[in-house]
């Protein structure tokens, strides 16, 4: 009863609600009324025109750099996205139009729909971090000068050049970075330079700007440069309180340090920056520095090594013996790169490191990938290759297969794999594999596709072993990554180097333990390390 009398009062209330304010026209006092707020609606009316023309400034803004995304240097074929300052602009522009349309009135609902059918997502605020952390890592690796990638340059190669706002934003990402913190300072310079010589502001806060450079180099105990730059923040402002106690900050420590004898110039680079250890030799080859390539490296030889089909033996160029890296070339014809690629495009997600039920996304490595499986008839064919050209099973079956599926995987903006190994961390995860995959065993080797050519960058290296593998398109590199007695090779930590131009797409299958006791033997021993190939498997032809 108490439910029904609710219902009889608020169905009461609504038919009041439409009989009082439903109409204007039948009642003069209500006119009367809202002529009285005519004035106020007029005053809402322009701010809310005034607002609107500012977004459409800014789309017309946003308009003008999508249309002047333009392809570079045609005369290598590269195209925007394969130069990461050109991609930085792209990301810049679409992720700004991203941002304004997601914010903007129902008068955009059309343009809105639209964005939403097209085949590829909108870049984020979180790709326009993303590209600025690839320009990072690019210039940090392959130690290009800031003054250059300002410029839009390269290695020869010319982008739209960056502006003062560009460069403090990239300067903002650095200085969160442990391993490009050391650059804050270069791109914060480059923005002043750029204000100064060009007067391109671009929003830029001028004082503020100046302090942070003095504040960097504060950081460093490099009094002498900071005392450079806030003396050019107290010429330009020489009645600011915040300036003068700068100022008047490091002018004491200046004298404190001359008093004592204590060097005044002393850049030792960024707070826990080095490039110490793996990073190092990582970084140098990549680079392709001849001091970090081992002379078992530089003692490498060419063949042509039989495989399973007869009079059909596959160019080879072993790089190094122990452990044993190879590259096998011409081994993929155009036709079936393009096929693996344009397969897995439409499939293509993030990718994660991490063993298997563990992985997360991590910018130590950037690209995105998916798996091929051999119920494919061009796949299985590609399959049935390996297996030819290695002698080692490949088989995939409904339990303890010999190999697990294609993976293929495209590289982003300066996209990268930092070194790792390709057998497990933790063996205990090799119980978290498919059901296809649990009992058999780790991965024994990897067969590495490269399925284009990589303009600059992209090279697969080996830190401890001191080796280097170009990415040659229709190419393969193979390695053991266990020694004969089935343990790990520490030997065989690898990475993916950035890719610096262009693009980089390639297809990897991990060959497994299981299925080759007689086709790969263990050891004489316990302790057998190395891989000895037989002379009928290797004919050596020594250039």
């Amino acid at each position: 009863m108490a439910t029904r009398s609710l219902s009889l009062l608020l169905g009461l209330q609504f038919y009041c609600t439409v009989a009082v304010y439903g109409e204007i026209f039948s009642s003069i006092a209500r006119l009367q009324s809202l002529y009285a707020s005519s004035s106020s609606i007029l005053q809402q009316l322009d701010d809310y025109i005034g607002k609107e023309e500012e977004r459409l400034q800014v789309l017309r803004s946003i308009r003008e750099e999508v249309s002047a995304l333009q392809d570079i240097a045609p005369d290598t074929g590269l195209t925007v996205p394969e130069h990461p300052i050109g991609a930085y602009h792209m990301i810049k522009a679409l992720s700004h139009l991203n941002q304004t349309i997601s914010t903007a009135t129902v008068s955009t609902n059309v343009f809105q729909s639209y964005l939403q059918a097209l085949s590829q997502p909108l870049p984020s605020e979180s790709d326009f971090r993303g590209a600025i952390s690839a320009i990072l890592r690019l210039q940090a690796i392959y130690r290009l000068p800031t003054h250059d990638l300002m410029e839009g340059m390269v290695r020869g190669n010319t982008a739209k050049r960056l502006n003062p706002s560009d460069a403090v934003a990239i300067a903002k990402i650095a200085r969160k970075s442990t391993n490009y913190r050391h650059l804050t300072v270069e791109w914060l310079k480059e923005a002043y330079e750029a204000y100064v010589t060009r007067r391109e502001q671009s929003g830029l806060d001028l004082k503020v700007h100046l302090l942070n450079i003095t504040k960097e180099y504060i950081q460093y105990s490099d009094w002498m440069n900071a005392w450079l730059y806030v003396n050019k923040a107290k010429e330009t402002y020489p009645h600011d309180d915040e300036v003068m106690l700068v100022y008047r900050d490091i002018e004491g420590t200046i004298k404190h340090a001359t008093t004592v004898g204590l060097s005044l110039h002393s850049f030792h680079g960024a707070p826990g920056y080095s490039e110490d250890g793996w990073w190092k030799n990582y970084s140098s080859l990549c680079r392709g520095d001849q001091d970090a390539i081992t002379s078992n490296w530089k003692s490498s030889f060419c063949s042509l090594t039989p495989t399973s089909i007869p009079f059909s033996p596959v160019k080879t160029e072993v790089l190094s013996t122990r452990p044993f890296i190879a590259i096998f070339h011409d081994v993929l014809s155009n036709s079936e790169a393009i096929k693996f690629k344009s397969e897995a495009f439409n499939m293509l997600l993030r990718a994660n490191v991490g063993d298997p039920g563990k992985g997360f996304v991590s910018e130590a490595r950037v690209g995105q990938l998916t798996w091929l499986y051999d119920t494919n008839p061009n796949v299985h064919k590609i399959s049935q290759r390996v297996m030819d050209i290695t002698g080692l099973d490949v088989t995939i079956r409904n339990n303890l297969s010999s190999s697990e599926p294609f993976q293929v995987v495209n590289y982003g903006i300066g996209g990268q794999y930092e070194p790792h190994f390709d057998v497990y961390a933790d063996r205990s995860a090799l119980l978290d594999l498919p059901s296809f995959l649990k009992g058999s065993g780790e991965r024994l080797a990897t067969f590495l596709f490269y399925l284009n050519d990589v303009t600059e960058g992209g090279a697969t290296v080996f830190p401890t072993a001191g080796v280097r593998v170009p990415a040659i398109k229709n190419s393969a590199a193979f390695w053991y990554n266990l020694w004969r007695s089935g343990e790990n090779d520490p030997m065989t930590l690898h990475a993916g180097c950035p890719v610096l131009l262009g693009q980089k797409w390639v297809a990897n299958k991990w060959i497994r333990e299981h299925g080759q006791e007689f086709r790969h033997s263990c050891g004489s021993h316990p302790d057998s390390v190395h891989h000895e190939f037989p002379e009928h498997r290797w004919v050596m032809n020594r250039a």
